[in-house]
């Protein structure tokens, strides 16, 4: 029996709901050549973490002094710097309208809708089961721990990312990416048994390599969120 041509038509394709995880990048200014400036600063300090990494733009901080702003450009820009931008955030209709002719489409917010019926009975949810890790992350792994910690018995090597909704747990040196509260909790840690790393971050604040700089530690520490920047704590320290 010969496929139809309306066979081959309903085969070719399946959409299935998925979840990956993106860079949002919070514009802070419309200087399109001070973008350019820190996007090539981070190129350099941080190659491997920039290259063809899908990045959100979230332009809420920016959007009163956003009307005519040149996307164009800066879609230029980000590609430069080996970003891969996949939309944006916190635009206004006008602003969203001039991005997506650009090639830049406007992401949904998240919705909330009234219900006029009474809310049901919360049922018990069993809470996610914390991810371990057996053994090292190798260069070029990325390990995401959604909605839960994340522990690694071994190191996290260069070149290799993890990730975690709660805290970060390493039992070896991080030399790699280590980013926990990835949905926004800023009281979640990361803790290492010695930190070299290429980049850290909480609840989206991150820290690159040269910028730890004294930070660096050879022993036990603890990276936390604390006014607004990321603090190293020897384990020591936090113990008497």
């Amino acid at each position: 029996m010969h496929s139809t041509t309306q066979d081959v038509a309903e085969k070719a394709l399946q959409i299935k709901g998925s979840m990956f995880t993106a860079t949002v990048l919070q514009l802070q200014t419309t200087d399109l050549n001070a973008i350019t400036r820190h996007l090539n600063e981070l190129a350099v300090q941080a190659p491997q973490f920039f290259q063809q990494a899908p990045s959100v733009l979230d332009v809420s901080a920016i959007q009163h002094i956003l009307d005519g702003f040149d996307f164009a450009q800066l879609l230029q820009q980000l590609k430069s710097a080996g970003l891969l931008p996949v939309g944006m955030v916190g635009a206004s209709p006008s602003q969203a309208a001039l991005a997506h002719q650009a090639g830049l489409p406007s992401m949904p917010q998240s919705k909330h809708y009234k219900s006029t019926t009474p809310a049901p009975e919360p049922l018990p949810v069993k809470a996610p089961q914390t991810m371990v890790i057996d053994g090292a992350v190798r260069s070029g792994q990325r390990i995401y721990a959604k909605g839960t910690d994340l522990i690694v018995l071994g190191t996290v090597s260069h070149g290799a990312e993890v990730l975690a909704d709660g805290h970060i747990h390493i039992y070896g040196a991080l030399h790699g990416r280590a980013l926990a509260g990835a949905s926004g909790d800023t009281q979640t840690r990361i803790f290492c048994h010695r930190l070299d790393a290429e980049l850290v971050a909480i609840a989206g604040l991150y820290q690159l390599s040269e910028g730890l700089g004294e930070q660096q530690h050879t022993g036990p520490v603890c990276v936390s969120y604390q006014q607004n920047a990321l603090i190293v704590t020897p384990l020591t320290n936090t113990m008497n």
